[in-house]
């Protein structure tokens, strides 16, 4: 397996409008956390660029993302991180 691959998640409380944003690269297990005020497009992807735009260039082939509504703007996200965006089928995480 090569380093490079990741998949992120927002991860939600019924007692809090902010949620978590977790980046997980696969093969080495090293998780980003980045709290996020909401679950929009742009909150979202504010979080998972902050964390991936740290990794060299190498070391950031692939995200995989779930089909949720704050996922939508990957077009923006792939030009910005530099990062191949595809989305898991629906129910099969």
């Amino acid at each position: 397996m090569e380093v490079g691959h990741y998949e992120d998640d927002l991860i939600v409380s019924k007692q809090s409008k902010h949620a978590l944003k977790t980046v997980n690269e696969r093969t080495s297990g090293v998780v980003f956390i980045e709290k996020v005020k909401n679950k929009t497009i742009s909150e979202s992807n504010r979080a998972v660029a902050k964390r991936l735009k740290t990794i060299p260039p190498e070391y950031k082939k692939t995200l995989t993302r779930d089909r949720g509504s704050e996922n939508l703007g990957h077009v923006e996200l792939e030009t910005e991180v530099e990062i191949k965006c595809y989305f898991a089928h629906a129910y099969h995480s």
